[in-house]
């Protein structure tokens, strides 16, 4: 057996080992952070790429909620149909379903429905313009809005707002008074469930809104 002729050292020009392979990057940059390695068929693989290490994760940021354009449009839509109601001043005094006795209208009643017609449209048109562009400003003068109508309606019905059905109710046995309070009722529901659906956008997670806010209008 012939001794070996390098004396057990290595030459440096030794080609390395077959089936091995080095990622140049760490070759020309050896402070680089050694990534994790594997093996496949027997031959060993440094490969990979080096993030920030203070990255907890990847966070995924959704797009705002659509609820609060889908509300604003509607609000813009039943404020022009709304303000179609101020042009029933020239409708003439309709008869009574039952006497069949014209049913006129005072003109404090005209008045007060024409205040309602005219603060529900703007109101809620100026509010779902808002609320379409993501102001929260606009979800406040919409709830504002249908305070103001509730509280205009409930004016109106000792005005002759129930004058209509009066005659009805009679039929039943029910006074005027219980007529008004009928017509009170129904419409402090009405209204309520009018407000829990404009606030709908607010119930929704990632709504989008901003921090606008209905005061920062007066200053």
């Amino acid at each position: 057996m012939q001794p070996d002729p390098w004396g057990g050292n290595e030459p440096e020009h030794k080609a390395p080992e077959q089936n091995q392979f080095v990622d140049p990057q760490l070759a020309t940059n050896p402070t680089m952070q050694q990534p994790d390695s594997f093996w496949n068929d027997g031959n060993q693989v440094i490969s990979g790429s080096v993030g920030n290490p203070q990255m907890g994760g990847v966070m995924y940021l959704q797009p705002p909620s659509a609820a609060p354009k889908v509300m604003g449009i509607l609000l813009i839509i039943y404020a022009a149909l709304n303000f179609l109601n101020v042009f029933t001043v020239f409708v003439p005094p309709q008869p009574d379903p039952i006497t069949g006795e014209l049913i006129e209208m005072s003109s404090a009643l005209m008045a007060v429905n024409i205040l309602n017609v005219l603060i529900t449209s703007a109101g809620f048109g100026l509010g779902g313009y808002w609320m379409f562009n993501y102001q929260r400003k606009g979800m406040q003068l919409a709830l504002v809005t249908v305070l103001v109508a509730t509280i205009l309606a409930v004016v109106a019905i000792p005005l002759g707002a129930a004058e209509a059905a009066n005659s009805t109710f009679a039929l039943f046995g029910v006074g005027e008074g219980g007529t008004s309070a009928i017509f009170a009722g129904f419409t402090l529901f009405c209204q309520g469930i009018c407000a829990l659906i404009v606030a709908i956008p607010l119930m929704v997670s990632n709504n989008g809104f901003d921090d606008s806010k209905l005061t920062d209008i007066f200053g």
